[in-house]
This record gives structure tokens, sequence and C-alpha cells, in this order.
């Protein structure tokens, strides 16, 4: 698990821009243990830490120890690692464009509309309405 776990931990940080200190007070776990970990002065982790970050984080411990092939790209933890206004403008925009359209969205297009636009647009810290369009009409058909 050691080095599968250091690697989606890191991704995990990364992607969100927390800090491993953010993580370690965010999860209650004693201070230094993720970065103890990530560093390799530790060898591995305690199960009760593994599952703090796995709640924390929003993923499995199988997703954690590089066991599981299926991680669900598509899952938002409404912390504070989301931006929740980009979010709802996102959110906003996909269901007004939705229903003046004549597009028929599964659930499954449904998120990973909202997951690709909110990706984009959090990145500029502000919804974009032009991307939004742009990548719907060019993802979304009626076969």
């Amino acid at each position: 698990m050691s080095e599968a776990a250091r690697d989606f931990i890191r991704k995990y940080c990364e992607d969100n821009h927390v800090s491993t200190r953010m993580l370690e007070k965010k999860t209650g776990v004693p201070a230094e243990a993720i970065y103890g970990f990530l560093s390799r002065r530790l060898k591995d982790i305690k199960l009760s830490t593994a599952t703090k970050i796995c709640d924390e984080i929003g993923c499995s411990l199988d997703e954690l120890a590089g066991r599981s092939t299926t991680q669900n790209e598509n899952y938002f933890k409404l912390s504070s690692s989301v931006k929740l206004k980009v979010m709802e403008d996102v959110m906003n925009y996909l269901i007004k464009f939705i229903n003046k359209s004549s597009f028929d969205v599964s659930l499954k297009e449904f998120n990973t509309a909202l997951n690709e636009i909110y990706v984009y647009c959090s990145k500029k810290d502000s919804f974009d309405k032009d991307f939004a369009e742009w990548w719907l009409v060019s993802n979304l058909t009626n076969d």
C-alpha cells in the first residue's frame, strides 16, 4: 500500500491545493503523520490514519492502496477544497441549458458535463459560459 498511497495522497493534495499540514488538520491525525509518511520517514501509516484520510478525500481504502481500477472521478466531496460558487454557477447553467435544449441527457452524461466544466472553470476561479456552452454542444448528442 505504501507507494500507491503516497502517490494517491500527493495527487489529491496537488489537485485540490491542499498542503499535507492542512490534510492532517482536516483529518485530525497527529501532526507530521501524513508528512512523515509522504517523506518516507514513516514506512507505512496506521489503518486509523488511512481511514481518516479516505473519509476526508472521498475514496475507499482499496483506492488509496491502489487496488481499485475504477476510481470514481465524478465524485465531488463538498468541502473547503471545492469552489462552491463556481460549482453553483456550473450546475445552474447546466440545468438551464438542458431545460432549454432538445438534448436528452443521462445521469452519467450530466455528471461528466458537471465534472468537465467545473474542473475547467475552477482553474480560472470563475464560471466560463462560453466554455460551458462549447463543451455541452460538442459533447451532448441525441443519438
